[in-house]
């Protein structure tokens, strides 16, 4: 028989893709998991309104995020992560029970006694030594930096709070319009903002979630010019790379969740209405990508 030579390059690639699809297999059960809560009547998933639907989790954060606009930290604090799908969808499932909130890493090492006084006003104690912040009902509450001053990946706030700041996050809040008011209460990342950041960020275990859930916002604001106008201009912000990466790492996440469909579908009532509506917005994200490339 004779012997087929696959160049060592190619074999790299397929080890790596195989690795990050078992790497997020725990994301692909979660995602399972909030799919449980979904109805699929109609064009879109809608969620269940029952007594122990997650919807309440949403409501609790917006709850915490306008009790915080009234404090002095109100104009501070920036819902993000995947607790800010709470400010822009009432369907697409968080999956988290941590509330991230962005704050100028700058500012907090200069006022750190005065954040954590004003948490503590709220109900939440510090973990000394941390980013973290927790509620005796079990509620955590998580500080991430941003910067005005530099567009890096390092360490910020200061010895008592310390903060990761992210250099993609300091450069979308940079740009006009990524930060919008909760008509409840409070400050979050755009849907567009939103969207972006979840596309760009990567991490090894949790990626998946990131990328269905931000596929899922531009499926869910496919309609909307000015969500997809305001996404081309921050993709615009980072080099070609980057944004093929993303484009690249979507991909991968949304063939794992295919992937996942065939037992999938048996056990969860809801879960092929979910793929294709991620399907759709990956659709429309290759064809946004496209145009700006064919304009460039």
């Amino acid at each position: 028989m004779a012997r087929i030579s696959v160049p060592t390059p190619c074999i790299w690639k397929v080890l790596s893709s195989v690795d990050r699809m078992l790497k997020n297999l725990d994301q692909m059960k979660d995602l399972v998991a909030a799919l449980r809560k979904i109805d699929t009547r109609g064009s879109r998933p809608r969620r269940l309104r029952r007594k122990d639907d997650p919807v309440t989790d949403r409501q609790a954060t917006l709850d915490l995020l306008r009790r915080l606009s009234a404090s002095s930290l109100g104009k501070r604090l920036v819902l993000c992560g995947s607790s800010g799908i709470h400010a822009v969808s009432s369907e697409i499932p968080a999956m988290t029970e941590d509330v991230d909130l962005l704050i100028d890493a700058e500012w907090l090492g200069a006022n750190q006694r005065k954040v954590l006084a004003e948490l503590e006003k709220v109900g939440f104690e510090h973990q000394a030594g941390t980013c973290t912040l927790a509620a005796p009902a079990g509620e955590s509450l998580d500080l991430v930096g941003y910067s005005e001053q530099d567009r890096a990946d390092r360490v910020g706030g200061g010895e008592a709070v310390p903060v990761m700041v992210f250099g993609d996050l300091s450069v979308l809040l940079g740009f006009p319009g990524t930060v919008v008011e909760v008509p409840s209460g409070g400050r979050a990342l755009s849907a567009a903002a939103l969207t972006t950041s979840k596309l760009l960020t990567i991490r090894s275990q949790k990626g998946n979630k990131d990328k269905l859930q931000a596929l899922l916002l531009i499926e869910e604001n496919a309609d909307d010019d000015d969500f997809l106008a305001q996404v081309r201009q921050l993709f615009g912000l980072f080099d070609r790379d980057r944004v093929q990466d993303a484009v690249a790492d979507a991909q991968m996440a949304l063939l794992t969740l295919s992937a996942e469909g065939q037992w999938a579908e048996s056990e969860v009532s809801g879960y092929a209405g979910m793929a294709a509506a991620a399907s759709r917005g990956f659709t429309v994200l290759e064809n946004l990508v496209g145009e700006m490339e064919g304009g460039a």
